[in-house]
């Protein structure tokens, strides 16, 4: 009798491991869910050169806690652009200004949101539509709903740089309480009557 473990090695001088392929909405039952974005990149698929946005999710909380799954972006029509611009709104980014009547191009903007997705989270809704595709298969979405704050995580993306005050805004006046690279007014307890 042969032995398997010696037949396998003819595959030894090609032998290159692949990394595993992860999971899409359809791994999930239809539902609300609380998600972290746990990466982000955009890049070209491989057969036809579309691009997409290729975001990975992590489900928080709930039976599934911890499941991890990719949600796509496809960037290759106008629809999938605003849609995807609509969801960056909700997720806190400014994209409702990034148009060309704001000096903004939607695709510089995008690369530096990108890098600021990651550790974001949101409440969203995991739905498989009635349609299908050429291949008879149905259509797996995940909507995002609303920006969240769950314990330990940042609410809103990072942002890329610091804001500007508001040209409005003056520096209190010096009352004695706080002087820039001195040290606090000592005071005293001892006259609370508890």
């Amino acid at each position: 009798m042969s032995d398997v473990f010696d037949e396998l090695k003819k595959f030894d001088a090609e032998y290159a491991p692949e990394g595993g392929i992860t999971p899409g909405p359809e791994s999930l039952p239809d539902g609300e869910y609380d998600f972290q974005i746990t990466s982000a990149d955009v890049e070209k698929t491989k057969k036809s050169g579309m691009p997409i946005l290729r975001m990975g999710l992590r489900v928080v909380g709930g039976a599934l806690d911890g499941r991890t799954l990719e949600r796509a972006s496809f960037l290759d029509k106008q629809k999938g652009i605003n849609r995807l611009g609509a969801d960056l709104i909700t997720l806190g980014f400014d994209a409702d200004t990034w148009t060309m009547a704001h000096g903004k191009s939607f695709g510089d903007e995008l690369r530096a949101a990108i890098q600021r997705l990651a550790g974001v989270t949101f409440s969203g809704k995991k739905v498989t539509s009635d349609d299908v595709d050429q291949n008879g298969d149905h259509y797996h979405n995940i909507y995002i709903n609303s920006l969240t704050r769950l314990a330990g995580m940042p609410q809103r993306p990072a942002p890329a740089v610091s804001p500007a005050p508001h040209p409005s805004w003056k520096p209190p006046p010096d009352n004695g309480l706080f002087v820039p690279g001195g040290t606090a007014p000592a005071y005293s307890d001892d006259d609370i009557p508890f």
